[in-house]
């Protein structure tokens, strides 16, 4: 599997539907996947899933947890159960916005294959709330639309899955789930990077 595209969700039904849906307006591989981690939603997450990939030339793995484990565990079972070279994990609430970047998943697999010294690349987050961007361009430029980053954002991002030899993420209910990981990719000599150009709206 080239892709794994990753989701931890719990009571947003439309807003999974939303977010799948973006990701598959998108140019995807032949040989991607969705994998989605339920928190024990109470309303009819299980049926949306399964109207959405219902023929759907994708595969999926959906698992609905016994109680809320949290994002953060919630990530770490979701890189468990994937096998792509690549998993991209997004918010339940977010969207590619496939619009002006259909190309979205093309470009940052391109990003990973031409870099193997990233590990982690993030993208951009624009939020409805804020009106604004999440995240600013600090970090040293690598190449055109391409720089480094200190910490990825959990919201929208790449991670190369076998730098990691087990799950990476902080477990814990909500919040900086990637700072673990990211201080990895730093300490082992390795890059975490963000392209501004690859959006995402929240």
């Amino acid at each position: 599997m080239k892709l794994s595209i990753a989701i931890v969700t719990m009571n947003r039904a439309e807003q999974l539907m939303n977010a799948i849906n973006s990701c598959l307006s998108c140019e995807l591989p032949i040989e991607t996947e969705f994998v989605i981690v339920d928190n024990c939603s109470t309303d009819n997450t299980a049926e949306i899933i399964q109207k959405i990939f219902s023929g759907c030339k994708y595969s999926y793995i959906y698992e609905k947890q016994t109680q809320n484990i949290g994002a953060g565990a919630g990530r770490n079972r979701y890189f468990e159960l994937a096998s792509g070279e690549y998993i991209y994990g997004m918010d339940d609430d977010a969207i590619i916005d496939y619009l002006s970047n259909p190309d979205f998943f093309i470009k940052g697999i391109k990003i990973m294959d031409d870099n193997p010294k990233i590990a982690a690349l993030a993208t951009q987050i624009y939020d409805e709330a804020w009106k604004a961007n999440r995240l600013e361009i600090k970090g040293r430029k690598l190449m055109d639309d391409l720089y480094l980053c200190k910490m990825f954002c959990e919201g929208s991002h790449f991670l190369r899955k076998s730098f990691f030899e087990d799950v990476p993420y902080l477990p814990n209910k909500y919040g900086y789930e990637g700072l673990p990981p990211s201080l990895k990719i730093w300490n082992e000599g390795y890059i975490n990077a963000f392209c501004p150009k690859l959006l995402a709206i929240h």
